[in-house]
């Protein structure tokens, strides 16, 4: 399963749960249908903004994934990464990784400790301070 089948699914789900009628396809679509539809949605819980901080305050983050070659930014160097085409303000933070769909930026707060901050590597710039 990836990403490619949840954005097939998406609109599918969307022709049957608005249209109120059942998805008219051939047995094998109609088994990934069913495939990805038994995944459900997970389990929402509501969480007040403390709970969330001390969630992240009490956490150290996940072991980094392998970075691809970036000849543009080493890893390590402070950064600004935003929105390549709408990008006002920027995130600021020490470049730790970048994959070959994410940046990921780590930031250290006071009251939080280390934080890594991902974005898609899509449609995201990154610059050297």
């Amino acid at each position: 399963m990836s990403v490619a089948d949840f954005t097939v699914y998406h609109p599918l789900w969307l022709y049957v749960s608005c249209n109120r009628r059942p998805l008219k396809a051939g047995p094998k679509v109609m088994a990934w249908y069913q495939k990805v539809s038994d995944l459900g949605h997970g389990q929402r819980e509501d969480i007040t903004q403390e709970q969330a901080f001390a969630a992240a305050r009490n956490a150290e983050p996940r072991p980094l994934p392998a970075s691809v070659a970036d000849p543009s930014v080493a890893i390590g160097t402070l950064v600004d990464v935003a929105p390549a085409d709408y990008g006002l303000v920027p995130v600021t933070g020490t470049l730790a990784a970048v994959t070959e769909d994410r940046i990921i930026v780590a930031r250290s707060h006071a009251d939080l400790g280390t934080l890594h901050i991902h974005f898609p590597r899509a449609g995201y710039s990154i610059k050297a301070k």
